[in-house]
């Protein structure tokens, strides 16, 4: 049996959020929010308030690190395999942008053969 449950989108926000206290399944919301294993740490949703008010690219994405960080320090995910997946591209394929957030062709929209 396989329970994988990752990010789908290239920005990681609503994964992480799914980690907070806010998002605790329960029997008062129905067992309906996306925190499952009712993981609680203020000092996590401390860490996701901050990134989800910042506005610079690079801080939101360290403080995203740390918020991923923080949960296997804290064993909340144990990672057990990481599922690689290999690409090519032309040489001449321009406003590729791979994530490790998404699929390899999130963006395919603004590729183009230069």
């Amino acid at each position: 049996e396989e329970f994988a449950f990752s990010n789908k989108s290239p920005d990681p926000t609503a994964y992480m959020a799914a980690w907070t206290c806010a998002e605790a399944a329960q029997m008062a919301n129905d067992w309906a929010l996306s925190n499952w294993s009712r993981y609680c740490d203020e000092e996590y949703d401390a860490l996701f308030g901050e990134a989800a008010g910042e506005i610079d690219p690079d801080k939101r994405a360290e403080l995203f690190k740390r918020m991923n960080d923080w949960l296997v320090d804290e064993a909340a995910v144990i990672p057990l395999v990481h599922l690689a997946e290999v690409s090519g591209v032309a040489t001449d394929l321009e406003g590729l942008s791979l994530t490790p957030w998404d699929l390899e062709v999130w963006n395919i929209a603004d590729w183009y053969r230069s």
